[in-house]
């Protein structure tokens, strides 16, 4: 009846349960596909999927021949490994094809609606505008006339609200990133299709040739093998489909990190459907588990602990034929593809160990960065000195490396180890292992792809540098009705007003932060202008680029600066805490004034004390650069020793402040805070927040008055109970 159609519909349109069935409900659907959108509308975003899909495809390429070359002298099988080296000479020589196939993939998706282009991250619906149009008329005919005017307005507003959603995220302007994207998966499987049709087609010559039926491999024979395999993965419509190729849709999806994850993806959306408030923070999960995935792989020896790793490792022509549903799972259907597979884990494992070796070289030169230290103030404290997470120093050049897929993750697990370890000592380590288990941690979720659970991490953690206001700030922002994306908002506003800002933890600042283009034309809220964070070493303020550099760092992932000072250097090593550097007034001061709350106050602090300058015209940075010479303070090389030979012997009680070099660093941050609080006192917001203080302090002192009295007065009634 129409009872139940209705139910049905709104189910549909609106989301809620239906016959035992939760459903998300296509309005809700429509603003994540706006929020996916949003977020993806960086220029970063598709630059990095180019970089990673690349490092991922032509590395597995070149490690399969790796494998296939170590491997030939145990096995004696030259055919494969020559079959490998056409496949990576392929790779490499159909780079200019590559390109012309992205020019054409890259206008075709331009011209469709945004429904009907698959990358991903968005799935392809041939029927979605129908179902769109058909739920419209239901909203429009059935839902608005519901008797409950109440309902039926809500319906109604609802509808538009996601109609706009839509309109936006067919803009192109708007959904720009998810046309690239898609583009750039579709090159990728024009190009692994056309590298398999040439290592097929060495492999059928090669036989052909051994059988007898030709006499010698020629070009003029591989080129027409290739051409004859290349053309079956068309249809007599001329599409392209890799389907039908087990071992090639594995190795696409394996690039692209699209790879199904079936009862992982049926747990989330199962949680989805029943709380759909949560998806923003799990938007690429698949994506995130897959990386993950492929940088175990690439790892040596921990490789071990995946499922596929033990099943190729242990792999016979015998148990492929028993259990081919098995192998199947891994692109392996024949005898070829498990051999390949051998030697593509034997060459990840050789080149791991390779990188492994290159990694801790650099971290024992002091030339590599990890995720930093687990306390998260601590961490905002070195960041805003100067400090970089995931950074590798050539000379005096610092290089990100968190887009250096497959690789990032195994640079960043040796440099937390080694921090964790290193700050805290060997002993410390061996009996709190789940400390350093929680700060490889702190690695995997740190992805760009994973940066949603850490959000959902930090909105409940107490000690957390953002707080829930900055994080729902970051979401709301996604959901601006404009027709530029939330990411892309915020690069424009990066190039136009690079200078990093102090925030409070609240929903406006973190709204405001994501559109600095605003504080650049002059638009001031409510509040005045986002204050700049100063470097507290030197006065200048943090991410002081020129017009090119906020150019380049708004379109590349990879970042580029220089290498930081050795100062700088000794006041991360030195365990000293930053943490209340700037939030609260100098120890001298009579009254306990906190500045935790105003950002204006913080980012006045920070000002002052990095224009501070002691007697002989030395600021903190050129002090601690002095420090950190052995030749004019070996006092100090020698505690930093000392402590260290602590930690080893795991005496990590000790109070870090009572080792000479954190005495002489306090020192020298005293006078600096002392003179620069001195310097600020007459601003309005210090007056403010120093009344502030003054009328907490009176408070308290007539509570305890009363507190007093009140206990006095119950002492002689006792006493006169007593008495009686």
């Amino acid at each position: 009846n129409w009872q139940d159609f209705d139910a049905w519909m709104r189910a549909k349109v609106m989301g809620g349960e239906f016959n035992g069935k939760q459903n998300v409900g296509a309005v809700i659907e429509e603003l994540q596909s706006l929020m996916v959108n949003s977020i993806l509308s960086s220029a970063k975003t598709p630059v990095r999927a180019i970089i990673g899909t690349t490092s991922n495809a032509y590395l597995n390429s070149i490690n399969q021949l790796l494998g296939a070359s170590m491997r030939v002298g145990l096995t004696g099988d030259t055919r494969l490994f020559s079959a490998s080296l056409a496949h990576t000479r392929g790779m490499f020589e159909l780079i200019p094809e590559a390109f012309k196939v992205f020019k054409t993939n890259l206008d075709a998706n331009f011209s469709k609606p945004i429904a009907n282009v698959k990358s991903r991250f968005t799935e392809f619906d041939r029927s979605a505008e129908r179902k769109w149009t058909m739920y419209g008329k239901a909203v429009e005919e059935r839902f608005s006339k519901n008797p409950n005017k109440v309902r039926a307005m809500a319906d109604a507003a609802a509808w538009r609200f996601a109609n706009v959603a839509r309109t936006l995220n067919n803009n192109k302007l708007f959904g720009w990133s998810p046309r690239v994207l898609a583009s750039v998966d579709d090159t990728f499987r024009h190009l692994l299709g056309r590298a398999r049709s040439k290592e097929q087609a060495f492999k059928q010559v090669y036989d052909a040739v051994d059988s007898g039926t030709f006499k010698e491999i020629t070009p003029e024979l591989l080129q027409q093998a290739e051409d004859l395999h290349f053309n079956q993965y068309f249809d007599e419509f001329g599409d392209y489909s890799i389907d039908k190729d087990k071992a090639l849709q594995y190795q696409f999806k394996e690039a692209t990190l699209t790879q199904d994850i079936a009862k992982f993806s049926k747990g989330l959306e199962s949680l989805f459907s029943k709380f759909p408030l949560i998806r923003p923070f799990f938007l690429f999960a698949r994506t995130g588990v897959n990386g993950l995935k492929m940088n175990v792989k690439n790892m040596p020896l921990m490789s071990i602990v995946l499922d596929e790793t033990r099943t190729v490792v242990m792999g016979t022509a015998a148990k492929l034929k028993k259990n081919p549903e098995l192998y199947a799972k891994y692109g392996i259907e024949t005898i070829d593809d498990l051999k390949q597979a051998q030697n593509l884990l034997a060459g990840r494992q050789a080149m791991g160990s390779a990188v492994v070796a290159l990694a801790a070289q650099k971290y024992l030169a002091g030339e590599m960065t990890g995720n930093g230290p687990l306390n998260r103030s601590q961490r905002a404290m070195w960041r805003d000195t100067g400090w970089e997470r995931k950074t590798m120093s050539f000379g005096g050049l610092r290089i990100g490396y968190q887009s250096l897929e497959p690789y990032d993750l195994l640079f960043s697990t040796i440099a937390d180890i080694g921090d964790n370890m290193k700050l805290m000592g060997p002993e410390w380590a061996e009996n709190r292992l789940q400390q350093v288990g929680l700060a490889v941690a702190q690695g995997f979720s740190s992805k760009s792809y994973l940066q949603g659970i850490s959000d959902l991490v930090d909105i409940f953690s107490p000690d957390s540098t953002k707080g829930w206001g900055r994080v729902a700030g970051n979401i709301f922002n996604n959901f601006a009705m404009v027709p530029i994306g939330g990411s892309m908002r915020n690069d424009i506003g990066k190039i136009l007003n690079p200078y990093m800002r102090e925030l409070n933890k609240d929903i406006y600042d973190s709204i405001r932060n994501r559109n600095l283009t605003t504080e650049r034309l002059g638009i001031k809220g409510l509040t005045g202008k986002l204050p700049i964070k100063y470097d507290i070493l030197n006065g200048e303020p943090l991410r002081d680029w020129n017009f090119i550099e906020s150019m380049f760092n708004a379109v590349s992932p990879v970042s580029f600066s220089l290498k930081p000072s050795p100062g700088r250097d000794l006041l991360h090593r030195s365990q000293y805490d930053l943490r209340t550097t700037v939030t609260s007034a100098p120890a001298g001061v009579d009254l306990k004034v906190d500045l935790s709350s105003s950002n204006v106050a913080r980012s006045l602090f920070q000002k002052a004390i990095g224009d501070y300058k002691d007697g002989k015209g030395r600021n903190l940075e050129q002090i601690f650069n002095e420090y950190a010479d052995p030749e004019l303070y070996p006092e100090i090389a020698e505690s930093l020793a000392e402590m260290q030979r602590d930690l080893k012997n795991g005496l990590d009680n000790t109070e870090p402040r009572s080792y000479r070099h954190n005495q002489l660093i306090d020192k020298a941050f005293s006078k600096a805070k002392a003179k620069a609080w001195s310097s600020i006192q007459d601003h309005p917001e210090i007056i403010r927040l120093v009344q502030e203080a003054k009328n907490q302090t009176i408070q308290n002192n007539e509570a305890a008055r009363k507190s007093g009295e009140h206990f006095q007065n119950q002492t002689t009634e006792i006493i006169q109970l007593k008495n009686k």
